[in-house]
């Protein structure tokens, strides 16, 4: 008979920071003991989807989820929050080819809800800002507002919602870094009291895609426009993360 835990490592996956991988290396470690979600617009959609969970049986939940699934979970379980940062620059330009190189173009219907083409440029796609996604989505997920991947746009973020993305970021914890990720899961791994760390695959990698460095000036200044507050986000932590 398993024993019931009183601990759950919420693991916030945001998109295009190494989540993949790392997925596999959590379902590894935790096994039938591991829960994974893929999309979740709110914490509140979150517990919808794990409605049937018992919450007392697991022990690892990694998923698109933003900050805030804790205020549904039973008191007497303890949370921890662990995540991955990326520059933002880098970040936005990896999801632009992502979603035009995988099949998820077609599974959440992109294309037809968003009026986008395959052929769509990268200065086209994020001139004609649409979803929560492309408009700094890694300060939407910490600060625990709602409409965080696929729905559209209602509101930009300002800086209350930095501020308490910020707040609850320092709540977590673990944060590490994708640029660092390899040394991030060995710190990660002695902190959790891991047996060992599972090789780590490269899923969804594109190394001949164009980088922030290759961009024209009017694509890095839209670039920096549209992820501002998750450029201070990750100046704020991950690089004294991967100076550690």
């Amino acid at each position: 008979m398993k024993s019931k835990h009183q601990e759950l490592i919420i693991s916030i996956h945001i998109p295009r920071t190494g989540g993949t991988s790392l997925k596999t290396v959590l379902a590894e470690i935790y096994g039938d003991r591991f829960v994974w979600i893929q999309q979740a617009n709110s914490a509140q959609e979150a517990h919808e989807k794990l409605e049937s969970v018992d919450w007392h049986d697991i022990q690892c939940i990694h998923g698109h989820i933003g900050y805030g699934l804790h205020n549904f979970i039973p008191s007497d379980i303890s949370c921890k929050y662990i995540t991955f940062l990326r520059d933002p620059r880098e970040r936005i330009l990896s999801l632009y080819h992502f979603i035009f190189r995988e099949e998820t173009y077609n599974a959440y219907q992109w294309g037809n809800r968003c009026d986008w083409k395959k052929d769509v440029d990268f200065l086209s796609w994020l001139q004609r800002k649409r979803l929560a996604m492309q408009d700094n989505q890694m300060t939407r997920f910490f600060s625990g507002r709602e409409r965080l991947n696929t729905k559209a746009i209602i509101k930009d973020i300002d800086y209350d919602d930095y501020s308490l993305a910020i707040a609850n970021l320092n709540r977590f914890y673990f944060i590490g870094a994708t640029e660092c990720l390899d040394d991030c899961l060995l710190k990660l791994a002695a902190m959790l009291g891991w047996k060992g760390l599972p090789d780590l695959p490269r899923e969804y990698s594109y190394p001949d895609r164009r980088h922030y460095v290759d961009m024209s000036n009017q694509e890095k200044e839209l670039i920096k426009k549209t992820q501002y507050y998750d450029l201070l986000l990750y100046d704020h932590y991950a690089r004294t993360i991967c100076k550690q």
